[in-house]
Parts: structure tokens; C-alpha cells; sequence
């Protein structure tokens, strides 16, 4: 999963993340798939899965790593993510504190960022804070941006990538399908090859790794002590935006 939003240098205004790149910012086995599926089989054991389990919460981490001549910009991202599933809608909420540290000629320079970002299911906003600073992104909601691996997600892999079932793996004590994604035409800033782990028992993507064309990863999303137990509150999904902040809206 690429991400939710774009994590950004100091000082700048943050946008939110190139959709085709993100399927980013994330499974136990689906009925129906076994192993050397199809990508069609494990798509339709992954519809199944998500349509029995309509809310999540987990822990999130979400990192990258820019390289730019002899700056190296690295974002690492820890907080949750939730998500509720309301008839053909997607709610979701991810909460982070991100810190950026930018390394450039023998010198680092760190700083510290409050990530929000909640969708309504249509649309998406993102509020960072830095300091007393504060920026609000509107935008729609595209596929991808959330943790399942659903409809939406395996539409914009056959679009945009060339996509390989690789062999299964196991994430923890989870079993979990493995899916190549490389694009058909390589975009400024976006991995050389994504590589996803679907959970098996839930379709959920629980990680995903971007990497160059070195081969170095520069991408990860990945989602921890997963609970499917607890109904999401429909009104976590309602972004409140703070007094005085201008929202730069997208959508138009």
C-alpha cells in the first residue's frame, strides 16, 4: 500500500499520495483458493473474506525513503488505522506521527509531524501539523488507498501493472498470498516493483514493500495486531476541520 497521504519535508504543504503508486498504503486462507491460485481465484476469496469482516483496527507503520542526489529524505510513519465497511461505502481513519529526517553533506536535520487523515467514503482529508503550523488537503477517495485488497485494488493492479502470483509466505503465524506488481510505465517518484501480502483469512494486505530498480526498498506499509472484533463508529469517519485552516481542495 503506498500510503494514505504524502509525508513531506519541513515547511511544505502536504499532498496527498499518487493513487497508482499506493496500491499502497496491505492475509489466512479465503475459501475457494488454494495454493498456485489464479489471480482471479484469490481476487474472488478476497471479496468473500472482506464482505464477512465490514471493520477493522490495527497498528500502522508506513516509511519511505527518498533519494536525491546526495540527500537521502527518510519518513517513518507509527500510529492506527481503522476502517468500516457501510454498504458499498469505505470508511476509513488512519492517525500517525510521522518524523522526517533529511540527511544531506555530513548533516541531519529531523522533524516531527501529527498525520490525519479520515474519508467519508467519497471524499478524503488529510490535516498535518507541525509545530503550531497546521494544512488540511481535500481529495477524492481513490482505489488503493485503503488496507483491503478488494475490487478496486485488483482493477488498478490489471491497469496500471504487469502482475505476477508469486509463491505463498507467511506473516507471523498468518498465511498469506504474495502478489508482483510492477508498472507498465514507471512514473517520477514511483516503484520500480510493488510487492503485496494478502492475508488469506481476511484479504487484507498487511504489508506492502515498494523498491527501486536497484532493487533497494524504499517503500513498506504494514499493519499489526489486526482485531476485527469491535464495530467502528460511524462518526470517527466524520473529519472535523479545525478553526482558522484553509482546506486546498482537490477535487475541483
Amino acid at each position: 500500500m503506498n500510503a494514505f497521504l504524502r509525508r513531506v519535508a519541513p515547511g511544505k504543504v502536504a499532498q496527498p499520495i499518487p493513487v497508482g503508486a499506493s496500491c499502497l498504503l496491505l492475509l489466512v486462507t479465503c475459501q475457494g483458493a488454494s495454493a498456485g491460485d489464479t489471480l482471479q481465484a484469490i481476487e474472488a476469496a478476497c471479496v468473500q473474506r472482506i464482505a464477512e469482516r465490514p471493520s477493522l483496527t490495527a497498528k500502522i507503520r508506513m516509511q519511505t525513503v527518498r533519494l536525491t542526489g546526495a540527500e537521502v529524505i527518510i519518513s517513518d510513519s507509527n500510529g492506527t488505522y481503522e476502517h468500516l465497511l457501510k454498504g458499498d461505502q469505505l470508511l476509513f481513519r488512519v492517525e500517525m506521527k510521522n518524523e522526517v529526517t533529511t540527511r544531506s553533506r555530513g548533516r541531519e536535520v529531523r522533524a516531527v509531524q501529527q498525520l490525519l487523515t479520515v474519508c467519508d467514503g467519497r471524499f478524503a482529508f488529510t490535516l498535518t501539523q507541525q509545530g503550531t503550523s497546521k494544512s488540511v488537503v481535500k481529495n477524492l477517495m481513490q482505489p488503493g488507498q485503503s488496507t483491503l485488497a478488494d475490487k478496486p485494488f485488483f482493477e488498478g493492479l490489471r491497469r496500471g501493472f504487469e502482475v505476477k502470483v508469486l509463491p505463498d509466505a507467511k506473516l507471523g503465524d498468518e498465511d498469506a498470498w504474495v502478489i508482483e506488481a510492477i508498472p507498465r510505465q514507471l512514473g517520477p517518484g514511483q516503484p520500480a516493483k510493488m510487492v503485496h501480502y494478502i492475508l488469506k483469512s481476511s484479504g487484507i494486505r498487511s504489508k506492502s514493500t515498494g523498491h527501486d530498480q536497484m532493487g533497494r526498498r524504499i517503500q513498506l506499509t504494514q499493519l499489526t495486531e489486526l482485531s476485527f472484533e469491535a464495530t467502528a463508529d460511524a462518526k470517527r469517519f466524520r473529519f472535523e476541520l479545525p478553526k482558522g485552516v484553509e482546506v486546498l481542495d482537490l477535487t475541483k
